[in-house]
């Protein structure tokens, strides 16, 4: 019920202007620090050294530091969600001298909005931004991406397997609960399989399905916006909290089970909220009304966190737990620390 975590490869290329060293001469330090206006530091924001190819997040004190490149000059660019990205040349040194950190600064973004028109949905034919909305509304969807580009890179660099704590309710016709059971799964996100077309769940036998259901990240894949289409639906509240409400729906004729639903992100941070996901184009008779719920936040030291995903499907014929007939599961998970 989780997608793949990306791992990032993180491969070396000569510099443009610069010959590639001989093995083991590529020894200089490149380090810097990302703060914003005030010279506070900005936690886990990303970081590419662009020739190079390789991507990193500061710490909770907005350092990063890329090992093993040239010596010389290097152009970096640093991304935080809810401030405009910055492109700084740094200089990576040897030596003593490779302990000096540069400074880049970030400057908050500010988002203004013209009114929106509430449509009614339309069908989607192909993939991509809905076109009245990248004009209005395109920052957000840039930040969209932004927050699914961090999540990808904080969970390259989790553990290699996490622990979950998992109630599964049965509901009954009348929505009373008529019993539950409690376990913990334990999940490799390097061996699960990455988001496609058409595979949000599949048959494991004649009439056994798994699910597939993904994790925000995938907006940031090339697949899962050329298969689906993205408008930005209003204000709407998290918790609480205003909010930027964006959705998504799959393109006609996609050739099997997809999803289609809405992300949130906060008004004042721009980061990702919530994350509601539906199962469309599948068999009604044997996966009925299937939904996905994952909230997210912000650790103390700056880092974006999972907190619990509800999950929620119907029982395709009628089914029986303790002796008690129940209709519907509802799954509530949250990652055991």
């Amino acid at each position: 019920m989780l997608a793949a975590a990306l791992a990032y490869g993180l491969v070396a290329q000569p510099v443009a202007g610069q010959a590639s060293s001989p093995a083991g001469k590529a020894s200089a330090v490149l380090r810097g620090v990302a703060v914003d206006s005030a010279g506070a530091p900005l936690a886990y924001a990303t970081v590419r050294v662009e020739a190079l190819g390789r991507d990193a997040l500061t710490d909770a004190r907005g350092h990063f530091v890329f090992g093993g490149v040239l010596v010389g000059r290097h152009a970096v660019m640093v991304r935080q969600v809810g401030f405009s990205p910055a492109r700084r040349v740094l200089e990576a040194a040897a030596g003593e001298s490779a302990a000096v950190r540069d400074t880049v600064r970030l400057v908050r973004l500010v988002v203004r909005l013209a009114e929106v028109e509430v449509r009614p949905d339309k069908p989607c034919h192909a993939g991509g931004i809905v076109a009245t909305d990248s004009a209005t509304a395109g920052p957000l969807f840039t930040q969209l991406r932004l927050n699914a580009e961090r999540l990808r890179l904080v969970a390259a660099g989790g553990p290699e397997v996490r622990r979950y704590a998992r109630v599964r309710e049965y509901v009954g016709a009348d929505g009373a609960v008529v019993a539950s059971r409690a376990d913990t799964l334990l999940v490799r996100p390097a061996a699960l399989q990455p988001y496609a077309p058409g595979r949000a769940a599949y048959r494991v036998g004649r009439r056994e399905w798994n699910l597939a259901m993904p994790t925000p990240d995938i907006v940031a894949d090339a697949a899962f916006e050329r298969s689906h289409c993205l408008r930005y639906a209003g204000p709407d509240t998290v918790g609480g909290r205003d909010a930027h409400r964006i959705e998504f729906a799959a393109v006609e004729g996609v050739g099997g089970p997809d999803v289609a639903g809405a992300l949130w992100l906060d008004a004042a941070t721009l980061e990702l909220r919530r994350a509601s996901f539906r199962l469309v184009n599948a068999p009604a008779a044997e996966l009925p009304e299937t939904e996905m719920d994952t909230r997210y936040g912000t650790a103390s030291d700056g880092r974006p966190v999972y907190i619990a995903t509800e999950l929620r499907y119907r029982q395709p014929k009628s089914a029986r737990v303790d002796g008690r007939a129940y209709v519907r599961i509802v799954e509530q998970t949250h990652i055991i620390p």
